[in-house]
């Protein structure tokens, strides 16, 4: 008999707490939020009104400036809310992101 363990690693996460502004796509209003981690496939943030699970999602959240001295970039993200957590908390999915500078 073989048996098979199947798994995904999980991505390496970092505490970030940042403003984040976030809208379900089609909502032309953006809420606020706070992030409070993020990793290359997702991120967590606090908000002000949970979203549904499964709701496509866009995201922006600003990175601080480098120590190289550039221009602070923005994130923008488009992904989905996979999961609420307890208060207000949502976790989505990161499916696409671009950087803009400036």
């Amino acid at each position: 008999m073989k048996i098979t363990h199947s798994f995904r690693e999980r991505a390496a996460r970092f505490k970030m707490q940042t403003s984040v502004r976030y809208r379900v796509v089609g909502d032309k209003a953006w809420r606020k939020g706070q992030t409070e981690n993020i990793s290359r496939s997702g991120v967590l943030f606090r908000v002000e009104r949970a979203s549904e699970p499964s709701a496509p999602i866009e995201t922006r959240l600003v990175l601080p400036v480098t120590l190289a001295g550039e221009a602070a970039a923005s994130i923008v993200c488009l992904g989905r809310i996979v999961r609420r957590g307890k208060g207000f908390t949502l976790a989505a999915k990161i499916l696409e992101y671009r950087f803009e500078r400036g």
